[in-house]
């Protein structure tokens, strides 16, 4: 149900930013949009995964959490912006791990990103030990059955613990946040980061032990 939400609010949000009001399938996305059932949560405060139908579910420990989509990596959950929903996608992730969840390369790191994204850098740090002790070979090619999903989204959830962006207003206009080290693991003592898309800039991060961190970045924009 989010991911089909998911589509026309992005196509909207670009119609926005290109100043492009009436462009022809910008009703047709209204309309459609509004068909769509919202985001609900259920009676346990969880997302609910089967749309508005309150469903107990026979895998809560199943690898696959696409009902937390919302969270990461569409832009619509933040801490700071919807703590309720942020507490909600929490609770979908702590029910997966109780019961099994994350027993896969790629179903890690779709935990990984989430933890970024709840600024949980316990989590982080514990999620990406798991990753490399318990799912990657030594070639550092993910394993149980390997799909290159673990690959790239682990290096996602590394980026997504070291550099996000958040769109916000500040003072009536828009604006781009771009947060260093939002969800590093205390373990991850020192590194340095380069030329990482961030909104619209290129970012460069440099942290030493002593966790501060210096930055710079230039602007990609067309």
């Amino acid at each position: 149900m989010v991911l089909v939400r998911v589509a026309p609010l992005q196509f909207l949000w670009s119609l926005e930013r290109l100043s492009k009001p009436s462009h022809p399938l910008k009703i047709p996305a209204e309309t459609t949009l509004a068909k769509i059932h919202p985001l609900t949560l259920s009676r346990a405060e969880l997302i609910q995964e089967w749309g508005h139908n309150d469903y107990e579910g026979d895998g809560p420990g199943h690898r696959h959490v696409s009902h937390p989509f919302r969270l990461h990596p569409a832009d619509l959950i933040r801490p700071v912006h919807t703590p309720e929903l942020a507490n909600a996608a929490r609770k979908v992730l702590q029910r997966r791990l109780a019961n099994g969840g994350g027993h896969t390369g790629w179903s890690r790191v779709w935990l990984l990103c989430f933890y970024a994204r709840l600024l949980d850098r316990e989590a982080c740090g514990g999620n990406m030990h798991l990753l490399l002790s318990k799912s990657t070979l030594p070639n550092l090619l993910d394993t149980s059955l390997f799909q290159i999903d673990g690959n790239f989204g682990g290096s996602a959830g590394i980026l997504e613990c070291l550099v996000q962006s958040l769109e916000s207003e500040l003072n009536g206009e828009r604006v781009v946040q771009i947060k260093l080290l939002p969800a590093c693991p205390e373990e991850w003592e020192c590194g340095q980061l380069e030329k990482v898309s961030a909104g619209a800039d290129a970012a460069h991060v440099v942290y030493p032990d002593e966790r501060s961190c210096t930055a710079g970045g230039n602007s990609i924009a067309g």
